[in-house]
């Protein structure tokens, strides 16, 4: 049972909810597999949009590297008690590192990141961070970290790309 309210905000906005589509389907994999290429993926009260398709190329896989070196994700929750505020952090001192990750989050997920300060690199977004934690399931602290299964199968320069960025982002071989 939906309002009139509801359906017309949903039409202006030209976004649907998983939860609706799926009365329509007989199951999730049905849904996926009808569900066009090339829209976004959204959280309710989020500004991150994230296309549903996502490709691992050298900037992402740069990217990756410098998060698997310095990056984390947390809850800002602590000092936003009303807000369910997600994180993506990667710590950069070298201005290089930080101007790449603030164009990378930029182009490759349409994010609107931040300096957080002069050695760290921020985007706000739950989307965004689920993307490092259960997508690409990078780890959220140093003792989780793990290369992206991804890589494994990626092309010889996407591997070096995130070799490059791991170890630019103060990564070590130990």
């Amino acid at each position: 049972d939906m309002s009139r309210k509801t359906l017309s905000n949903y039409l202006y906005r030209d976004s649907v909810p998983v939860s609706i589509l799926l009365h329509f389907f007989d199951d999730v994999d049905d849904l996926c597999a009808r569900v066009p290429s090339d829209i976004q993926l959204g959280v309710k009260r989020n500004n991150v949009h994230i296309n549903r398709w996502i490709d691992l190329d050298e900037t992402l896989a740069t990217l990756l590297g410098y998060f698997a070196a310095e990056g984390f994700t947390r809850d800002q929750d602590e000092l936003q008690a009303d807000k369910d505020v997600r994180q993506t952090t990667i710590s950069a001192t070298e201005s290089e590192a930080r101007e790449f990750a603030l164009d990378a989050f930029e182009t490759v997920f349409d994010a609107n990141p931040y300096e957080e300060n002069d050695s760290k690199i921020t985007a706000s977004g739950h989307l965004l961070a689920l993307v490092f934690e259960e997508v690409f399931e990078c780890g959220v602290r140093a003792a989780e970290k793990r290369v992206p299964r991804q890589l494994f199968t990626a092309p010889q320069e996407v591997v070096a790309a995130y070799l490059g960025g791991y170890l630019s982002g103060d990564g070590d071989v130990d």
